[in-house]
């Protein structure tokens, strides 16, 4: 796995939400940034963490589950011009992120919390409690 850039990033602060992912090195279009470990949970359950800061966390998992993200996938800030996307490995359980695009060093790594397709209706920016910083 010598596209797996998890040691060539890091946490560092941005100018808008206090901290951010961001690339040590350039990095090609369709590498992987990193394989997340995630904790799956029956749909049922995101109700329970609606009135937690783990609400915000919650990631979609396959059909009908949800997930914790571990490692940094948590941390990736939202933008609708994202520069990485993940997809889902149900049997490993694990969410991988890639690059959608070359990416230069120092740039952060953002993706659309919304998926690839969704536009700037305001929804995210409300579900958050964020404003759109690119």
């Amino acid at each position: 796995m010598s596209n797996v850039y998890l040691a060539t990033s890091h946490v560092a602060k941005n100018n808008v939400l206090n901290r951010g992912m961001f690339a040590k090195k350039n990095i090609s279009k369709g590498s992987i940034i990193e394989i997340c470990p995630v904790i799956v949970l029956p749909k049922k359950d995101e109700k329970l963490l609606e009135p937690t800061i783990l609400d915000r966390y919650i990631f979609d998992f396959g059909e009908d589950r949800e997930c914790v993200v571990l490692g940094y996938g948590s941390i990736y800030n939202h933008s609708f011009e994202p520069n990485i996307h993940w997809y889902d490995d149900v049997e490993n359980q694990t969410k991988i992120f890639y690059a959608l695009r070359a990416i230069r060093k120092d740039e952060e790594l953002v993706h659309n919390y919304h998926g690839l397709n969704s536009k700037n209706d305001g929804s995210v920016e409300k579900e958050y409690g964020l404003n759109e910083h690119q």
